[in-house]
């Protein structure tokens, strides 16, 4: 079965422009249960959609008919569809198909689409615009440009609705119910020390060095997901802070430190191909980790997080209220062996964009598990860089050689000098 829905309106829309990340754009669309983010790349005075990602919750319920598995579900994509001149808008009234793998799988479908990624002015569309080449086979509007489009349209079963938003795409269509996704199950949250209090930093003109309060140490926190079976897959412990660069009303910046309070809470789902846990605090705030399965062991490879510039944590905010999203790709970092669980006690601080990033103490992980052992963390550790001892033996045995290779040289040469000044039966004056 295919499930298809159209994506409505956004609980949470945010995302980058043009002059935070030069030559980079984002929109991120949050909804209840699934959220979509779409980068965009300027390249030599063109604009593209760089990448697409979907992360939807597979259940029983209306959207899923009775799947075989339950859970979080990642999926991507490299469409890297040219879409105009950066100083022009994209428009396609044709159905656009952008496949999550191979054509014919999940897909998320655009139609009446309008985009501007780049050189927007005032919130408005530019005058000029470059249609997609679907259009463009039927008619040329005369003060518009064809924009070669590297995706192929699909015939699809999939009803669109039109859609006047400007950027957001009208219709998606997720996986199929029978993908291998995840059971989705209760987790644990528990902590062994006090709440910390929120840091919050002073305000810096923008070409400045923006300060950052220091912040009290976190709590340790510690969360297990549960399969259906009440085996856990996937167990977390951390120290974790935000640290969340934002723009005052002065046309400065400021950064807030926030602290994962000790009654975070925490869900997740246990997936054969990846693993999720997801952190919620402070009404309405949320941050999500993503495992993915390797050939040969794991990888955080994804972070996400949802926050609101509250006036109370975020004084003098250029955008008071509003609601904010960040999402990280990349290998954050690996375990070589699937039995293995990684180890960093050491700060370590992993970036989701340029506003937010995720900074870490006392962190060690383990996905992907399958023993039912009453160990917090089982089989061999696998630590962080800045973790592994230094071994001093080889530098002090090579000094210790050469300080003996100094004194034998220093001896020799004084015997050698004692003797040459007896046989020469003079002495010196």
């Amino acid at each position: 079965l295919v499930a298809t829905w159209p994506l409505g309106e956004a609980a949470a829309i945010s995302g980058q422009c043009e002059s935070e990340t030069k030559g980079q754009a984002s929109l991120n669309l949050t909804f209840a249960d699934y959220w979509v983010h779409m980068s965009f790349a300027s390249s030599g005075g063109k604009a593209s959609l760089a990448g697409i990602e979907l992360f939807v919750t597979v259940q029983n319920g209306s959207r899923f008919l009775s799947p075989n598995s339950t859970g979080g579900l990642l999926l991507t994509a490299s469409p890297k569809l040219l879409l105009s001149a950066d100083t022009e808008h994209f428009a396609c009234a044709s159905e656009l198909r952008l496949p999550f793998g191979q054509p014919g799988g999940s897909a998320l479908v655009l139609s009446a689409t309008k985009i501007q990624a780049f050189g927007v002015r005032n919130g408005s569309l530019s005058a000029k615009f470059a249609t997609c080449a679907l259009d463009a086979r039927s008619s040329v509007p005369s003060d518009s440009t064809t924009a070669p489009s590297n995706t192929t349209a699909a015939p699809s079963d999939t009803t669109t609705a039109p859609s006047d938003t400007t950027a957001a795409p009208s219709n998606t269509t997720a996986a199929p119910s029978d993908t291998t996704a995840a059971p989705s199950d209760s987790t644990t949250a528990s902590t062994d020390t006090a709440a910390p209090t929120n840091g919050t930093s002073t305000a810096a003109p923008p070409t400045s060095a923006v300060p950052t309060t220091a912040s009290p140490e976190p709590p340790l926190l510690n969360f297990t997901v549960f399969n259906s079976a009440r085996v856990p897959c996937l167990r977390l412990q951390l120290r974790a802070s935000l640290s969340i660069l934002y723009r005052l009303k002065s046309g400065g910046n400021a950064t807030v430190k926030v602290a994962l309070p000790a009654d975070t809470k925490a869900s997740g789902d246990c997936g054969n191909s990846s693993q999720t846990v997801q952190l919620s605090f402070m009404q309405g705030w949320r941050s999500d980790l993503i495992f993915v399965k390797k050939a040969s062991g794991y990888a955080l490879q994804h972070l996400a997080a949802d926050y609101r510039l509250s006036p109370a944590l975020f004084p003098n905010a250029a955008e008071p209220s509003a609601n904010r999203s960040a999402f990280g790709n990349g290998t954050y970092f690996s375990v070589a062996s699937g039995t293995a669980y990684y180890s960093c006690r050491s700060a370590e601080t992993l970036r989701l964009d340029n506003f937010v990033t995720m900074e870490t103490r006392d962190l060690r992980a383990q996905a992907f598990r399958t023993d039912n052992s009453s160990a917090e963390f089982a089989g061999s550790m696998e630590q962080c860089l800045d973790d592994t001892p230094i071994d001093n033996v080889v530098p002090i045995v090579v000094g210790a050689a050469l300080a003996g290779l100094v004194i034998i040289v220093l001896i020799a040469y004084l015997i050698g000098r004692r003797r040459h000044s007896a046989g020469s039966g003079y002495q010196s004056v």
